[in-house]
């Protein structure tokens, strides 16, 4: 039983906010006319998209919240044949970073036994948190969010982005983005050279410009671990947010993952994340 630092990366995009006409222009249009908010491009949407999703952001650093993640083994036809954990943890803000730990395991409360072993690896976590110890912490969050950053700032360059269309999905008008890679863009290094290898589609609310659910899909193997294992094409991610207060957060996160080990040994996996119950903790703004 261990608590761990969390570091939460919420994510993509969101766009723009529909522009209307002021009462006083409306009103002295013949006939009473409103006139249609000019047309904004994919380009434009996504960009408005990515900015409202970093507000989002910021303010998740001052809330807390549940989640439920469950990992599976699967067969070569995508079955489950094992599940490998299921634990739901609570996580908490503590001095600018996240905290979590267990509350549950298998969907039931831990029992005596194990809340005996959390208290124990509670007091040891924080007899060890020293200032420096939580500086290093702090450090490590801050270059998962400057890499999650930089990715995410390369989208509009990195993709082909197209509008695919508006609907309506779960009571709300959403833009339709198809993204597809852009053979003209030059990754600077190795992180963004991975978006060669991705394309996918943004479901992005038309009132508030949160990303509603994203899709992306491997198209060609990605090699990690210095070339040793590859993510193989197929491979597919779901994401998907909701609102919370004035905010979007996330909701879920679906992983399908095809991982080739050493180049002979394929595993399949799913990864499902639930996240729920949030609450701005005591004390933030």
């Amino acid at each position: 039983m261990r608590l761990r630092a969390a570091r939460k990366t919420s994510g993509l995009s969101r766009a723009w906010l529909l522009i209307l006409c002021a009462a006083g222009l409306i009103a002295a249009r013949p006939h009473g006319r409103r006139a249609r908010p000019p047309a904004l491009s994919a380009m434009q949407i996504v960009e408005r998209a990515l900015a409202a999703h970093r507000a989002s952001a910021r303010a998740l650093e001052h809330y807390a919240w549940q989640e439920r993640d469950r990992s599976y083994r699967l067969n070569d036809a995508g079955k489950i044949i094992k599940t490998l954990s299921d634990v739901t943890h609570q996580v908490n803000p503590f001095h600018g970073v996240h905290l979590s730990f267990p509350i549950a395991i298998n969907g039931k409360p831990l029992n005596a036994q194990q809340q005996a072993s959390l208290a124990r690896a509670k007091a040891k976590f924080f007899k060890q948190l020293t200032p420096a110890r939580l500086a290093r912490i702090r450090q490590g969050v801050q270059h998962a969010q400057n890499q999650l950053q930089k990715l995410e700032a390369a989208i509009p360059q990195a993709f082909e982005l197209r509008l695919a269309g508006e609907r309506s999905e779960g009571g709300r008008q959403v833009y339709i983005v198809q993204a597809t890679p852009n053979p003209g863009y030059r990754a600077p290094n190795d992180n963004l050279r991975m978006l060669r290898h991705l394309a996918g589609t943004l479901w992005i609310d038309r009132r508030t410009f949160a990303l509603a659910r994203a899709r992306v899909h491997v198209l060609q193997a990605i090699s990690f671990d210095w070339g040793l294992g590859q993510l193989e094409a197929g491979s597919r991610i779901v994401y998907s947010r909701a609102p919370v207060d004035k905010y979007w957060f996330p909701q879920s996160l679906t992983l399908k993952l095809t991982i080739r080990k050493f180049y002979l040994e394929h595993l399949h996996r799913e990864n499902l994340q639930d996240y729920f119950n949030y609450a701005r903790a005591r004390g933030t703004r």
